[in-house]
């Protein structure tokens, strides 16, 4: 079932006209998802989300610098990975002969702030067997990403994380209200892969990490679009659609597998 969008704010406002809204109400059951849920409680504004079956907005309470894109899309690789079933446990949690934690470390590294700053692309996280068979695929967009003149308050940075995050929680709970049952379903174990879609960067060279994907398409999937701005909200789709005549396709070194062991 469709969920149509939801309007959370302080006040209680949402869209008066949807008949078929849900009324969420976050109750994560692991220790991420109640970090991201007990934001919505120490945040002193900029509350708002909009939430329907495939898109998810957030207004994050500060700037989106490099560094705070960097941290956020992190933050929700880690995230994804254990709720959607790649490992056995949160991230912070992972023993150190893990197998996986290593290479998510890595591949947060390249997703670095620089990156951020030279091409500010849409990251494209696609769970399959390859990247052109995806079983499910996560697009992350920060529209506004602006220059930081001086250093990010890490309060600031893990603030913006844990709204982040909270968005996510909101968008499975939504969907589990709407569909009468629990968004607990996680895929079998396969591999995360990452993919950039950027109009330019350095003039089209790759960056450190990554190699030119010539021709990509995401498969037919449907994909869970992630807007998170301090700006308005709904502009995300806009922008990747304004670059997508000159967009080229970047695919991170390696896939990521999960390991649940």
């Amino acid at each position: 079932a469709m969920v149509k969008v939801v309007s959370l704010r302080r006040d209680g406002g949402g869209d008066d006209n949807n008949n078929d809204k849900a009324t969420v109400t976050a109750h994560p059951p692991t220790t991420e998802r109640q970090d991201a849920h007990d934001a919505g409680r120490t945040d002193a504004s900029c509350e708002d989300i909009v939430v329907d079956a495939h898109f998810v907005a957030r207004r994050l309470a500060h700037p989106v610098t490099p560094t705070v894109a960097s941290r956020v899309t992190a933050e929700i690789i880690k995230y994804l990975m254990h709720a959607r079933g790649q490992i056995a446990c949160p991230f912070a949690m992972l023993d150190r002969t893990s197998k996986v934690a290593p290479a998510i470390g890595e591949l947060c590294n390249a997703l670095s702030p620089s990156l951020f700053a030279a091409a500010n692309p849409t990251i494209y996280l696609v769970f399959g067997q390859t990247p052109t068979s995806a079983v499910e695929a996560y697009a992350v967009r920060f529209p506004h990403v602006v220059a930081a003149n001086d250093e990010v308050p890490e309060k600031h940075v893990a603030q913006c994380a844990r709204q982040a995050l909270r968005a996510l929680v909101e968008h499975e709970n939504a969907l589990a209200q709407a569909s009468g049952g629990s968004s607990e379903t996680s895929l079998s174990v396969t591999s995360l892969h990452v993919m950039l879609h950027t109009a330019a960067f350095n003039g089209g060279a790759a960056p450190d990490g990554f190699l030119p994907k010539r021709g990509y398409r995401v498969s037919r999937v449907k994909t869970l679009q992630i807007e998170l701005t301090h700006g308005e909200l709904g502009v995300g789709a806009k922008a990747d659609e304004a670059v997508n005549e000159h967009a080229m396709w970047f695919a991170y070194r390696t896939a990521v597998r999960g390991d649940v062991s």
